[in-house]
């Protein structure tokens, strides 16, 4: 990912699902909020990605914000976060923020505006050697979010929406993933380059005391939010049988029904090499040609060393803010805890984590059930916003590299399933922290 590679790395697709109806004029307006320069930034204007105007369905209201009870005034909801909070390859409609957005307005009967400052490849708190997205004259000063960017970091995003949306009632957040990646962002995956115990270090280094610090932030100046942080996922797994059955094969041995898994995994090995070839940078230590399953196998292994570290400490750093745990974890890794159940929110304990299933079956390479975008090259089904950031890749980049990172950045983020899968997990939170006495 920066989206998250994670230049840009985002997550799931939820397939079949019928598209949310948008009741706003335009669902995508201009950003309503004042400009806000960071000092210490590059003085760039700091503005939403993106702004919408939900309106709500039907008449069942089990929803109301145990914060706010009496405020009867349309409710805001805000996101900072990566590219899997922005959405990388979903239209407006699947992006996950959306669908909860949509399901609160339901629920509680009250107009949402969602305004969201989430971009693809955005750090969560490095801003050493990182810049802003690339704006063009036809951006009108509203930056794209598909371009991969550090910057505004998540505590940048969080340190200007307050100027503007203090009364918010919900936000969502996520961030670490590409601050663990940035010194070794492999395409299309953010952990190439490193070994699982790197991996571990990093994340407990990066999504831990910056995480705290952001969501202590964010509990100071809004002081009527419920947050909720977004968790990442299993990006690939080398347990999911189809991808298993291939390695532990050989391509040569792949019969009919495994064809088309062959040709994915084939086709991700590719995108890593072209990659390479585009950048001038070589991203890994194994020769991809000769040896894939090798790569395949460490892309696997660190995955899962990202997700169960980061996780543990996003958990740990909901308890402190919460006032559950001490701040004791200094530089050793973050405690295993589970997170900890839903509950009505109050003034005291109002930061959640949602989460969705680890199962390999719905990693990259899983086949049919899989909840993350295939890499876009060859017989593989595009993402839903592919041609729209294909032109953009093309007019805000003018190296062939930056252009085919731009245009592959949703591979690996969640589907049409997947953002339906943390919309789940998000909705399900809400109903416990916001249930209508």
């Amino acid at each position: 990912m920066r989206t998250f590679l994670m230049p840009s790395l985002t997550l799931l697709l939820l397939a079949g699902t019928a598209p949310i109806a948008l009741l706003a004029a335009a669902p995508a307006t201009a950003a309503t909020a004042s400009t806000c320069v960071q000092p210490g930034g590059q003085g760039a204007q700091i503005v939403p990605t993106g702004t919408f105007k939900i309106l709500p369905h039907g008449t069942t209201r089990t929803l109301v914000n145990p914060l706010n009870s009496m405020d009867t005034s349309p409710l805001t909801m805000l996101t900072f976060g990566d590219s899997a909070m922005w959405g990388n390859g979903l239209n407006i409609d699947h992006k996950y923020a959306y669908q909860v957005a949509q399901h609160v307005a339901d629920s509680a009967g009250r107009v949402v505006n969602l305004i969201t400052y989430s971009h693809s490849g955005a750090n969560l708190s490095t801003e050493t050697g990182q810049s802003y997205e690339p704006l063009r004259d036809s951006d009108k000063g509203i930056p794209p979010g598909d371009p991969n960017a550090g910057l505004p970091t998540m505590l940048q995003q969080e340190a200007c929406a307050k100027k503007d949306y203090s009364q918010a009632a919900i936000i969502l957040l996520d961030g670490c993933i590409n601050d663990v990646s940035a010194l070794a962002i492999g395409l299309p995956f953010p952990l190439s380059g490193a070994t699982p115990d790197e991996i571990k270090r990093r994340a407990h280094q990066q999504c831990s005391e910056p995480m705290r610090a952001l969501l202590k932030n964010t509990q100071d100046d809004f002081p009527k939010t419920t947050i909720i942080v977004s968790n990442y996922w299993l990006l690939i797994s080398d347990k999911s049988s189809p991808i298993g059955v291939i390695m532990a094969n050989g391509t040569a041995k792949v019969i009919s029904p495994d064809r088309m898994l062959n040709l994915e995994f084939q086709s991700l090995i590719e995108a890593q090499r072209k990659a390479e070839r585009e950048t001038g940078r070589n991203f890994v230590e194994t020769d991809l040609q000769s040896d894939p399953a090798t790569i395949f196998r460490k892309w696997s292994d660190n995955s899962r060393a990202f997700l169960d570290a980061s996780q543990d400490c996003f958990v740990w750093a909901i308890s402190v803010v919460n006032g559950k745990s001490l701040a004791t974890k200094t530089d050793n890794p973050c405690p295993h805890m589970l997170p900890a159940a839903p509950q009505l929110a109050n003034k005291n304990l109002r930061v959640f984590l949602a989460t969705v299933s680890d199962d390999p079956a719905y990693s990259y390479g899983a086949g049919r059930r899989k909840r993350l975008w295939s890499v876009p090259i060859g017989p593989f089904r595009h993402d839903q916003e592919y041609e729209r950031r294909r032109r953009l890749c093309n007019t805000h980049y003018s190296i062939g590299g930056d252009r085919f990172i731009c245009k592959i950045n949703p591979t690996a983020h969640p589907n049409v399933a997947g953002a339906k899968a943390f919309a789940n997990s998000i909705n399900a939170i809400l109903d416990v922290a916001w249930k209508k006495p």
